[in-house]
Protein backbone atom coordinates (compact mmCIF):
# COMPACT_ATOMS: atom_id res chain seq x y z
CA UNK A 1 0.00 0.00 0.00
CA UNK A 2 1.30 3.20 -0.80
CA UNK A 3 2.60 5.87 2.08
CA UNK A 4 0.49 9.41 1.02
CA UNK A 5 1.66 12.37 2.71
CA UNK A 6 -1.66 14.46 2.06
CA UNK A 7 0.14 17.00 4.42
CA UNK A 8 3.46 17.52 2.29
CA UNK A 9 0.54 17.80 -1.01
CA UNK A 10 -1.62 20.56 1.13
CA UNK A 11 1.27 22.31 2.68
CA UNK A 12 0.19 20.81 5.57
CA UNK A 13 -3.41 22.33 6.11
CA UNK A 14 -4.36 18.83 6.38
CA UNK A 15 -2.71 18.48 9.56
CA UNK A 16 -3.45 21.85 10.87
CA UNK A 17 -6.92 20.47 10.23
CA UNK A 18 -6.91 18.01 12.70
CA UNK A 19 -5.17 19.92 15.16
CA UNK A 20 -7.82 22.93 14.56
CA UNK A 21 -10.93 20.68 15.02
CA UNK A 22 -9.19 19.02 17.74
CA UNK A 23 -8.22 22.23 20.13
CA UNK A 24 -9.89 25.23 19.26
CA UNK A 25 -13.39 25.37 17.82
CA UNK A 26 -14.39 29.24 17.20
CA UNK A 27 -18.67 30.97 17.53
CA UNK A 28 -19.19 32.73 14.40
CA UNK A 29 -22.24 34.46 12.97
CA UNK A 30 -23.79 32.47 10.21
CA UNK A 31 -23.59 36.15 7.70
CA UNK A 32 -19.99 36.69 8.17
CA UNK A 33 -18.85 32.82 6.83
CA UNK A 34 -19.07 33.58 2.70
CA UNK A 35 -20.06 29.92 1.19
CA UNK A 36 -17.14 28.39 -1.16
CA UNK A 37 -16.77 29.63 -4.83
CA UNK A 38 -15.23 26.26 -5.55
CA UNK A 39 -17.03 23.37 -3.68
CA UNK A 40 -17.00 20.47 -6.08
CA UNK A 41 -19.62 18.91 -4.68
CA UNK A 42 -23.87 19.17 -4.74
CA UNK A 43 -26.09 20.54 -1.99
CA UNK A 44 -29.84 19.37 -2.88
CA UNK A 45 -32.12 21.08 -1.37
CA UNK A 46 -33.90 17.97 -0.06
CA UNK A 47 -30.43 16.79 1.75
CA UNK A 48 -30.51 20.12 3.08
CA UNK A 49 -33.87 20.31 4.45
CA UNK A 50 -33.69 16.28 6.17
CA UNK A 51 -30.06 17.54 8.00
CA UNK A 52 -31.94 20.85 9.45
CA UNK A 53 -34.69 18.67 10.70
CA UNK A 54 -32.01 16.43 12.04
CA UNK A 55 -29.92 19.21 13.35
CA UNK A 56 -33.32 21.04 14.88
CA UNK A 57 -34.12 17.68 17.21
CA UNK A 58 -30.53 16.40 18.19
CA UNK A 59 -28.43 19.16 17.82
CA UNK A 60 -24.82 20.19 15.76
CA UNK A 61 -22.35 17.52 16.13
CA UNK A 62 -19.27 18.90 13.79
CA UNK A 63 -18.06 22.62 13.61
CA UNK A 64 -17.76 23.78 10.30
CA UNK A 65 -14.16 24.12 8.60
CA UNK A 66 -13.30 27.47 7.02
CA UNK A 67 -9.86 29.51 6.25
CA UNK A 68 -9.62 33.34 6.52
CA UNK A 69 -9.10 35.27 3.39
CA UNK A 70 -7.98 38.50 4.67
CA UNK A 71 -10.72 40.11 6.79
CA UNK A 72 -13.49 37.42 5.02
CA UNK A 73 -14.05 34.04 6.56
CA UNK A 74 -14.66 31.56 3.59
CA UNK A 75 -16.01 28.05 3.83
CA UNK A 76 -13.78 24.82 3.31
CA UNK A 77 -16.31 21.88 4.05
CA UNK A 78 -19.31 21.97 5.61
CA UNK A 79 -21.78 23.23 2.87
CA UNK A 80 -24.82 21.63 3.92
CA UNK A 81 -24.58 21.96 7.40
CA UNK A 82 -23.76 25.70 7.21
CA UNK A 83 -26.52 25.85 4.70
CA UNK A 84 -29.02 24.04 6.67
CA UNK A 85 -27.94 26.23 10.01
CA UNK A 86 -29.27 29.13 7.52
CA UNK A 87 -32.38 27.65 6.97
CA UNK A 88 -33.13 26.77 10.79
CA UNK A 89 -32.51 30.68 11.20
CA UNK A 90 -34.22 31.73 8.44
CA UNK A 91 -37.55 30.13 9.27
CA UNK A 92 -37.25 30.69 13.20
CA UNK A 93 -36.37 28.31 14.31
CA UNK A 94 -33.11 26.86 16.96
CA UNK A 95 -30.75 24.72 16.92
CA UNK A 96 -28.21 23.72 19.73
CA UNK A 97 -24.11 22.27 19.96
CA UNK A 98 -22.65 20.33 22.79
CA UNK A 99 -25.94 21.73 24.40
CA UNK A 100 -25.81 25.10 24.14
CA UNK A 101 -28.54 27.42 21.89
CA UNK A 102 -26.03 28.35 19.41
CA UNK A 103 -28.95 29.76 17.24
CA UNK A 104 -27.48 32.38 14.64
CA UNK A 105 -24.32 31.63 14.69
CA UNK A 106 -21.68 28.77 13.69
CA UNK A 107 -18.90 26.60 15.32
CA UNK A 108 -15.58 26.46 13.19
CA UNK A 109 -12.25 25.36 13.17
CA UNK A 110 -9.54 27.52 11.33
CA UNK A 111 -6.95 25.83 8.70
CA UNK A 112 -4.39 27.47 7.09
CA UNK A 113 -4.91 28.74 3.89
CA UNK A 114 -4.89 27.40 0.54
CA UNK A 115 -5.63 28.75 -2.79
CA UNK A 116 -6.60 26.99 -6.19
CA UNK A 117 -6.08 23.72 -6.93
CA UNK A 118 -4.80 22.79 -3.31
CA UNK A 119 -7.60 24.15 -1.95
CA UNK A 120 -10.03 22.10 -4.24
CA UNK A 121 -8.40 19.15 -2.35
CA UNK A 122 -8.56 20.13 0.84
CA UNK A 123 -12.19 20.55 0.45
CA UNK A 124 -12.49 16.97 -0.71
CA UNK A 125 -10.16 15.34 1.78
CA UNK A 126 -11.95 17.41 4.18
CA UNK A 127 -15.33 15.58 3.13
CA UNK A 128 -13.76 12.10 2.28
CA UNK A 129 -16.55 10.67 5.15
CA UNK A 130 -19.43 11.86 3.45
CA UNK A 131 -21.55 9.16 1.22
CA UNK A 132 -22.14 10.00 -2.47
CA UNK A 133 -23.81 8.45 -5.35
CA UNK A 134 -22.08 7.41 -8.42
CA UNK A 135 -22.54 10.55 -10.22
CA UNK A 136 -21.18 12.82 -7.60
CA UNK A 137 -18.15 10.31 -7.06
CA UNK A 138 -16.69 10.26 -10.72
CA UNK A 139 -17.55 13.92 -10.43
CA UNK A 140 -15.11 13.96 -7.72
CA UNK A 141 -12.33 11.16 -8.80
CA UNK A 142 -12.39 13.44 -12.24
CA UNK A 143 -11.84 16.86 -10.34
CA UNK A 144 -9.23 15.12 -8.25
CA UNK A 145 -7.27 14.27 -11.36
CA UNK A 146 -7.04 17.40 -12.71
CA UNK A 147 -6.24 19.14 -9.85
CA UNK A 148 -3.29 16.28 -9.38
CA UNK A 149 -2.22 17.03 -12.69
CA UNK A 150 -1.60 20.75 -12.38
CA UNK A 151 -0.25 20.04 -8.80
CA UNK A 152 2.15 17.71 -11.14
CA UNK A 153 2.79 20.76 -13.74
CA UNK A 154 3.78 23.03 -10.89
CA UNK A 155 6.24 20.47 -9.33
CA UNK A 156 4.43 19.92 -6.26
CA UNK A 157 3.18 16.61 -6.60
CA UNK A 158 4.83 13.73 -8.52
CA UNK A 159 3.07 9.89 -9.56
CA UNK A 160 6.18 8.85 -9.49
CA UNK A 161 6.13 5.35 -7.26
CA UNK A 162 2.58 5.62 -6.31
CA UNK A 163 -0.95 3.96 -7.91
CA UNK A 164 -3.09 6.38 -8.87
CA UNK A 165 -6.25 4.41 -7.33
CA UNK A 166 -4.52 4.44 -3.99
CA UNK A 167 -3.80 8.14 -4.45
CA UNK A 168 -7.05 9.13 -5.34
CA UNK A 169 -9.13 6.80 -2.46
CA UNK A 170 -6.19 8.59 0.09
CA UNK A 171 -7.83 12.15 -0.64
CA UNK A 172 -11.33 11.30 -1.68
CA UNK A 173 -12.30 9.04 0.21
CA UNK A 174 -13.78 6.50 -2.21
CA UNK A 175 -13.26 3.09 -1.95
CA UNK A 176 -9.69 2.25 -4.23
CA UNK A 177 -11.95 -0.82 -6.26
CA UNK A 178 -14.54 1.57 -7.08
CA UNK A 179 -12.16 4.05 -8.53
CA UNK A 180 -9.85 1.51 -10.21
CA UNK A 181 -13.42 0.13 -12.21
CA UNK A 182 -14.17 3.97 -13.18
CA UNK A 183 -10.31 4.34 -14.64
CA UNK A 184 -11.01 0.96 -16.49
CA UNK A 185 -13.92 1.93 -17.59
CA UNK A 186 -13.00 5.08 -18.66
CA UNK A 187 -10.17 3.52 -20.37
CA UNK A 188 -12.22 1.57 -22.48
CA UNK A 189 -14.73 4.18 -23.19
CA UNK A 190 -11.27 6.47 -24.55
CA UNK A 191 -10.53 3.22 -26.45
CA UNK A 192 -13.96 2.63 -28.48
CA UNK A 193 -14.00 6.43 -29.16
CA UNK A 194 -10.25 6.10 -31.02
CA UNK A 195 -11.74 2.72 -33.00
CA UNK A 196 -14.67 4.80 -33.63
CA UNK A 197 -12.48 7.43 -35.31
CA UNK A 198 -10.51 4.79 -37.76
CA UNK A 199 -13.80 2.89 -38.94
CA UNK A 200 -13.19 2.79 -42.86
CA UNK A 201 -15.55 5.20 -44.56
CA UNK A 202 -15.56 6.96 -47.85
CA UNK A 203 -12.49 7.65 -49.48
CA UNK A 204 -11.11 10.99 -48.33
CA UNK A 205 -10.55 13.77 -50.56
CA UNK A 206 -7.28 14.12 -51.87
CA UNK A 207 -6.98 17.60 -50.48
CA UNK A 208 -7.86 16.48 -47.12
CA UNK A 209 -5.96 13.48 -47.00
CA UNK A 210 -2.77 14.20 -45.31
CA UNK A 211 -5.05 15.97 -42.47
CA UNK A 212 -6.67 13.04 -42.23
CA UNK A 213 -3.99 10.97 -41.69
CA UNK A 214 -2.15 13.27 -39.09
CA UNK A 215 -5.27 13.17 -36.77
CA UNK A 216 -5.87 9.64 -37.20
CA UNK A 217 -1.56 9.14 -36.02
CA UNK A 218 -2.39 11.71 -33.37
CA UNK A 219 -5.44 9.75 -32.37
CA UNK A 220 -3.09 6.58 -32.11
CA UNK A 221 -0.23 7.54 -30.33
CA UNK A 222 -2.59 9.50 -27.66
CA UNK A 223 -4.70 5.60 -27.20
CA UNK A 224 -1.20 4.15 -26.90
CA UNK A 225 0.01 6.75 -24.33
CA UNK A 226 -3.00 5.97 -22.22
CA UNK A 227 -2.46 2.16 -22.43
CA UNK A 228 0.82 2.62 -21.41
CA UNK A 229 0.22 4.47 -18.36
CA UNK A 230 -2.21 2.17 -17.66
CA UNK A 231 0.34 -0.47 -17.48
CA UNK A 232 2.30 1.01 -14.98
CA UNK A 233 -0.13 2.40 -12.80
CA UNK A 234 -0.76 -0.98 -11.91
CA UNK A 235 2.64 -2.52 -10.99
CA UNK A 236 3.98 -3.20 -7.58
CA UNK A 237 6.78 -0.55 -7.57
CA UNK A 238 9.77 -2.69 -6.63
CA UNK A 239 12.85 -2.01 -7.90
CA UNK A 240 12.49 -4.18 -11.00
CA UNK A 241 9.69 -2.26 -12.25
CA UNK A 242 10.67 1.18 -10.91
CA UNK A 243 13.26 0.25 -13.94
CA UNK A 244 10.18 -0.99 -16.15
CA UNK A 245 9.05 2.90 -15.36
CA UNK A 246 11.72 4.29 -16.32
CA UNK A 247 12.37 3.14 -19.79
CA UNK A 248 9.01 3.45 -20.09
CA UNK A 249 8.68 7.24 -18.89
CA UNK A 250 10.92 7.99 -21.52
CA UNK A 251 9.47 5.95 -24.13
CA UNK A 252 6.25 7.91 -23.10
CA UNK A 253 7.91 11.50 -23.66
CA UNK A 254 9.19 10.32 -27.02
CA UNK A 255 5.51 9.30 -27.90
CA UNK A 256 4.40 12.23 -26.65
CA UNK A 257 7.13 14.56 -28.74
CA UNK A 258 5.89 12.81 -31.74
CA UNK A 259 2.05 13.90 -30.67
CA UNK A 260 3.26 17.06 -30.67
CA UNK A 261 5.12 17.29 -34.23
CA UNK A 262 1.99 15.80 -35.42
CA UNK A 263 -0.41 18.33 -34.04
CA UNK A 264 2.15 21.08 -35.59
CA UNK A 265 1.84 19.18 -38.64
CA UNK A 266 -1.97 19.13 -38.72
CA UNK A 267 -2.28 22.74 -37.62
CA UNK A 268 0.10 23.53 -40.66
CA UNK A 269 -2.01 21.87 -43.10
CA UNK A 270 -5.18 23.53 -41.83
CA UNK A 271 -4.03 26.77 -42.27
CA UNK A 272 -2.50 26.38 -45.93
CA UNK A 273 -6.23 25.39 -46.95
Amino acid sequence: MTNLDLGKMFGDSNQEMQKATALKTYLVKLDEILPSEENPYEVEEESVQRLAENIEQYGLFQALTVQKEGSEIRLISGERRFTSLKYLTDTGKTYTYNGADITGYAPVSYVKQAVGDAKTMMMISANAHRDMQAGEKNHIIETTINSLEKQVLSGKFSWEGKRKATVLAAITGIKEHYIKNYLAKKNKEIKFATDDENVGGETPPEENADEIKAMESIIKGIATLNKKLKNYDELDFNLLDIKKINTGLIESKLLMDSIEKLSDELQRLSSNK
